[in-house]
């Protein structure tokens, strides 16, 4: 279901400025029924205090103002704020300040006022837009950063169990969620047997009947269960688990984007531990092999000089003569 604008627009904090109450209470109304967070002042000065110390997305001001004019207090804003889009108001045409002055302090709109807010509205819509993009790159970068951060814990082939712990909690900053869970097949078990670990406010039980009902079919990732599922899969693309994070909100499209990335370096790290744990295992046996074959080896030593020995009383203790002579001078 298609979300409608109040909800599109609640995430968006507008400050008006007006000299002029009437003007405010009025685009205050206006926006507030749209959906928009919206305060307002009536002195610059506060104004240019209260986008210092909170956190507006657009200002909306009247250019002739007293005791200071809009410009003035753009001018003194932009020393401390360059993210916030301003919209200047003006009565009349002629009231408007040059081109040259919009563009030097990087204003986003001009507004002449009127009885109609549509054409205001249209401005401050743009202006969401271009935040949202700003809001989708920084949130991009941020989790590319943070994945980049990750990369050695995530790669850490000595510590599986802190892999697993690293995996969960790095999901839980990238995504900004509150519960996470990571599935995984042990080879080393018997098969059909999976190791499950979670992190924050799901249960196994949970997590069960969410592996039981993800069909991926060829998907990187898919929602389910309000939750980001993408699966994990070794160099034959075959899944030997399921990672799932909880972003507390619906899953955008960079939030996806982002799973993609970052599952791909999960895979890659599983299964290059999976190998160490294997070439470990397989390095143990060979050492364990070599330790019988050497004892083996001693023993048919042993029972040679002994059936030497025993086939002449003259020569009987020879051996163990030669080998302790040879020890002493090797000393």
């Amino acid at each position: 279901m298609r979300k409608n604008r109040r909800t599109l627009h609640k995430d968006f904090r507008i400050l008006t400025l007006d000299d002029d109450y009437i003007m405010t209470s009025t685009l205050q109304a206006y926006f507030q029924r749209s959906g928009y967070y919206v305060d307002v002042v009536n002195d610059p000065y506060q104004a240019i205090e209260q986008v210092r110390n909170g956190k507006y997305d657009i200002l909306l001001l009247d250019f002739l103002m007293s005791p200071v004019c809009g410009d003035q207090v753009v001018e003194e804003i932009r020393r401390f704020n360059k993210e916030i889009y301003i919209i200047l108001l003006t009565g009349h045409k002629s009231m408007a300040p040059p081109i040259k002055t919009i563009r030097d302090l990087d204003i986003q709109g001009y507004y002449e006022k009127s009885d109609r807010f549509d054409q205001l509205e249209l401005l401050v819509e743009s202006c969401v837009k271009s935040i949202s993009q700003m809001r989708i790159i920084q949130n991009y970068k941020n989790g590319l950063s943070l994945m980049m951060e990750a990369l050695p814990q995530i790669y850490d082939l000595d510590n599986t169990r802190s892999i697993y712990e690293s995996i969960l909690s790095i999901t839980l900053n990238i995504f900004q969620g509150d519960r996470s869970f990571l599935m995984i097949s042990d080879f080393t078990a018997s098969q059909g047997e999976n190791e499950l670990h979670l992190l924050g406010d799901i249960t196994e039980e949970e997590v069960r009947d969410i592996v039981k009902n993800a069909h991926f079919d060829g998907q990187k990732v898919i929602t389910l269960a309000d939750m980001l599922l993408a699966p994990i899969e070794d160099e034959e693309h075959k899944i030997i688990g399921i990672l799932g994070t909880d972003p507390g909100v619906s899953p955008e499209y960079v939030q996806v984007q982002m799973m993609e990335i970052y599952i791909r370096q999960i895979s890659s790290a599983l299964h290059n531990s999976q190998l160490h744990r294997l070439v470990s295992t397989k390095n143990e046996e060979l050492t364990k092999a070599y330790e019988q074959l050497n004892e083996s080896y001693v023993e048919i030593i042993n029972a040679m000089r002994t059936i030497v020995d025993e086939r002449d009383i003259y020569t009987r203790g020879h051996s163990d003569r030669v080998s302790a002579i040879a020890a002493d001078i090797a000393g």
